[in-house]
């Protein structure tokens, strides 16, 4: 894709979210999005056919990180893989939080979690064609999907608590993620990946737990098996 293209493109959907988060779409004007992104009417127009396509395509786009960042556990959903499933899923919804909030907030809540649903139905069909007709296996996918985003949605604003807690890494925790994440061939890409599953997630139960307090300082060390919080 062209630089200026991308360039852009990312303004425009800056924009849009920053509008979004304080206003319903039908209330966003173009030419309001078009001012805040420094681009002219036509240059939107190039880009998208109006806001709700926009705002279509920037859901879209959200739901497809969110199911390629679930990993393919098999791509079968077995009951003795819904707790792997179900952690997976919340962690994905943790790492978009406020994508989520802001695009799918009131009455399109229920379209965000049936999307994330039926993303995950069609793959695990794809996988094992006998899923679709194993009707125990549905349910348990409906449930670990709306139960998921369920506790997200009703967690979300503790969630947002941790933005006043401070954070410190131990170097043993450093030295314990570098030591397990890097790759020789992919570099220190796999470290993010790393960081998000278990560092974040640890410091995400630890807030939805209430176990700190607001201004209170989480840090993150090693103790010779793993990592913990102090």
């Amino acid at each position: 894709m062209d630089i200026r293209i991308a360039r852009t493109d990312r303004a425009i959907e800056q924009a849009f979210m920053e509008l979004r988060e304080k206003n319903p779409l039908e209330k966003i004007k173009i030419k309001d999005l078009c001012a805040m992104a420094c681009i002219n009417k036509s240059t939107f127009y190039a880009h998208y056919e109006d806001i709700y396509a926009l705002a279509n395509a920037l859901e879209n786009k959200l739901i497809d990180s969110i199911l390629a960042s679930v990993p393919r556990t098999n791509d079968s959903v077995a009951l003795h893989q819904a707790e792997t499933l179900t952690r997976e899923l919340f962690h994905a919804f943790m790492q978009n939080q406020r994508a989520v909030n802001i695009l799918f907030s009131g009455s399109r809540q229920g379209i965000f979690a049936n999307s994330i649903e039926k993303g995950l139905r069609q793959r695990f069909e794809e996988a094992d064609p006998t899923f679709a007709a194993d009707l125990n296996r549905g349910i348990l996918l409906s449930f670990c999907v709306q139960g998921c985003f369920y506790a997200f949605a009703n967690n979300s604003s503790r969630m947002d608590e941790g933005k006043h807690l401070k954070l410190e890494v131990t170097t043993a925790a450093k030295d314990f993620i570098i030591d397990s994440a890097y790759d020789s061939v992919y570099g220190a890409r796999p470290i993010k990946r790393f960081i998000q599953s278990r560092v974040e997630t640890l410091i995400a139960k630890a807030i939805i737990q209430g176990s700190y307090t607001e201004g209170a300082t989480l840090t993150v060390d090693y103790d010779g098996t793993g990592l913990v919080l102090r």
